[in-house]
């Protein structure tokens, strides 16, 4: 027995994948990417809800190493590198996700 959780093994997964298309992303080799994952998010937290997630509109949302990362209910990564006409690395959706937004696209207040 390994000791380690489902959950613990889907959350390593997870980041590996997102980690290697970040880099993917960016031209470069994992091990260049100058921030670990879990400065930007909680990779616990993104295992977690993938795992119960049943609803397909649902999107984790959070920037990561210059790029937007975007993980879909299915488990689909897309990984965007805004363009920046003035050359700062700030990406424009810092401000409105401060970390990681969670939205399900069915937000009733009632």
């Amino acid at each position: 027995m390994s000791g380690r959780s489902p959950s613990s093994t889907s959350s390593e997964r997870l980041v590996q994948r997102i980690v290697e298309n970040v880099a993917a992303t960016r031209d470069i080799s994992p091990s260049e990417l100058s921030t670990p994952l879990y400065e930007a998010v909680d990779p616990d937290a993104l295992g977690r809800i993938q795992q119960s997630s049943d609803e397909p509109s649902l999107q984790v949302q959070f920037p990561y190493e210059g790029c937007v990362v975007t993980i879909d209910g299915a488990g689909t990564i897309t990984v965007d590198r805004p363009q920046s006409d003035s050359g700062s690395t700030a990406l424009p959706s810092e401000l409105a996700l401060e970390g990681a937004s969670l939205s399900s696209g069915d937000e009733d207040t009632e």
